[in-house]
């Protein structure tokens, strides 16, 4: 029993160290995305408006929604490259494995943290583009489809990141 809890501490210790390891590249990725975002929602939203009685009424904006996709699709491609690279290093072998605890855990704590790395900047760059998008105030701005949008991306970037995490680690 003593064993099993030492094991849990130990896995939890490495998660938070880890963990922390990597907030420093998360945010850099957060706050360069988060800022390249804004400034992309509130250039490209096209106006859509029509001319009446010689001024132009403005009826909506339409919303960024191309950026965040596409910060997802290249994190679900780069993170796993990032956490499991230190795999792939014949020197680090030795260190990882006289680590005290076993190689699974090991590997669940990268894929945990690498996929919090695509999760959170993803979430900065959307919730950045969604209040951008609300800010507008017109009321024909639809938000309510936001809610299952950024819930489908998440679904589909854990997917990709599964999906690219299995070809990284297998397929090299």
């Amino acid at each position: 029993m003593m064993m099993k809890e030492n094991r849990y501490q130990n896995l939890i210790s490495y998660f938070r160290y880890h963990f922390l390891q990597s907030g420093r590249s998360i945010l850099f990725i957060s706050i360069v995305s988060g800022i390249i975002s804004f400034f992309t929602a509130i250039n490209g939203q096209p106006i859509y408006s029509y001319q009446k009685g010689g001024a132009q009424i403005i009826t909506g904006y339409n919303p960024t929604l191309w950026f965040p996709a596409v910060v997802l699709g290249f994190l679900c491609f780069l993170v796993p490259v990032l956490q499991f690279s230190f795999f792939k290093k014949r020197r680090n072998l030795d260190y990882i494995y006289s680590m005290p605890i076993s190689r699974t855990e090991l590997g669940a704590v990268h894929y945990v943290v690498g996929l919090l790395e695509v999760i959170i900047p993803f979430s900065v760059v959307f919730l950045t583009n969604f209040l951008v998008f609300a800010s507008w105030g017109y009321p024909d701005n639809k938000l309510l489809p936001f809610i299952p949008y950024y819930f489908w991306c998440l679904l589909y970037g854990w997917i990709f990141y599964s999906i690219f995490c299995f070809a990284f680690n297998e397929a090299n």
